[in-house]
Formats: structure tokens, C-alpha cells, sequence
């Protein structure tokens, strides 16, 4: 198996199976006040975070930033409360949640890489030429994203042509569902 194909595989791998149920709910609490008309604004999203998330990785494995991982999981489950919440505050205020969540997803895509560098950093060269495998791997976590939040601007606009939910109630319902799940993950690793 050459490099491209293990770290691409790890990269979806790694947002594919239940320990990415952190990594899925902020794409959730991130998506959830745009609409399918807005793809493009939410594929932004998601490659700034999968910018922030490869710089992560790349400090870690050069030893630039290194944090404990207790702290790590618990910034990961607040990003996600704080995603959450700056939807249900400001996604009516286009201007300002659209700068709002670009800045955000770049900041908490180096917080959940930080999360993910202890354990790939033992699978990567410990200087430069580890830039080629964090880029497969992002690419590979990058291809999953992107999936996700289709799938997710898909599932709200399938519902709200078939039910009475209006966009504010599903901004609200989903928000406040990726809150309660960030919560609950903050309090778990507390």
C-alpha cells in the first residue's frame, strides 16, 4: 500500500466510525443554518477547517504546539457548543455568522486536529516529510466532510419540503440537539 492510499484511507477513516461522533456533530452544528442554495459558502466551512485541522497536525509532528489531550477533548466538545450556539445566536444575521463561522472553523479545526496529532504522530516522520501523509490524510477526512454536509443540507431540504418545519424551527431543533451533544461531551471528559 503506498502513502497516498494508507493516509487517505486513514483520513476517512478517521471521521467514518463512532469515535468521529465529536467530529460529525460540529459538522452538523456548522451546516445547519445554511441551506442547499448555500453549498458552496459551507464547503469554505469545511475546507478552513480542514486547514486548521492539517496545521494542527503539522505543529504537533514538528513539536511546535503540544497540549495535553484531556484538554484537547475538552476544547473539542466546546467548539462544538460554541459552533451551536453562534447558530442559534446569529444565524439570521448573515454578515455576521458568515464571519463568524469562517473564523470558527478554521480556529476549531486546529483544535480537533490537535485532538487527532497523538495518534497519528506515532504513524508520521517526525519532520518535513510528514507533510505529504497530513496532506493525504486531510484530503481523505476532507472527501468525508464534504459528504457529510451535503448529506446534511440534502436532509433540510428534503424536510422542510415535506413537513411544516420552517427554517428557523430546523436552525433551532438541530442547533440545539449538537448543544446538548456538545454538553453532554464536555461533561463526559470533564
Amino acid at each position: 500500500m503506498n502513502d497516498f492510499t494508507f493516509y487517505f484511507t486513514l483520513g476517512i477513516e478517521h471521521i467514518s466510525g463512532w469515535s468521529a461522533f465529536d467530529h460529525l456533530l460540529f459538522l452538523v452544528a456548522l451546516a445547519a443554518g445554511y441551506s442547499v442554495l448555500q453549498w458552496r459558502k459551507v464547503l469554505l466551512l469545511v475546507t478552513a477547517f480542514t486547514i486548521g485541522h492539517a496545521l494542527a497536525l503539522g505543529f504537533s509532528v514538528l513539536k511546535i504546539v503540544e497540549i495535553p489531550s484531556y484538554w484537547v477533548e475538552l476544547l473539542i466538545a466546546a467548539s462544538i457548543m460554541v459552533t451551536a450556539l453562534s447558530g442559534l445566536l446569529f444565524s439570521q444575521k448573515k454578515k455576521i455568522f458568515n464571519k463568524l463561522s469562517y473564523s470558527l472553523s478554521l480556529l476549531f479545526g486546529l483544535v480537533h486536529g490537535l485532538g487527532f496529532a497523538t495518534t497519528i504522530i506515532y504513524m508520521l516522520p517526525a519532520d518535513l516529510s510528514a507533510l505529504w501523509p497530513i496532506c493525504f490524510f486531510n484530503l481523505g477526512l476532507e472527501v468525508v466532510q464534504i459528504s457529510a454536509v451535503l448529506f446534511i443540507l440534502l436532509l433540510r431540504y428534503v424536510l422542510l419540503k415535506i413537513t411544516a418545519l420552517s427554517e428557523a424551527q430546523w436552525v433551532v431543533t438541530v442547533e440545539a440537539m449538537a448543544l446538548a451533544g456538545g454538553l453532554w461531551l464536555f461533561l463526559f471528559r470533564l
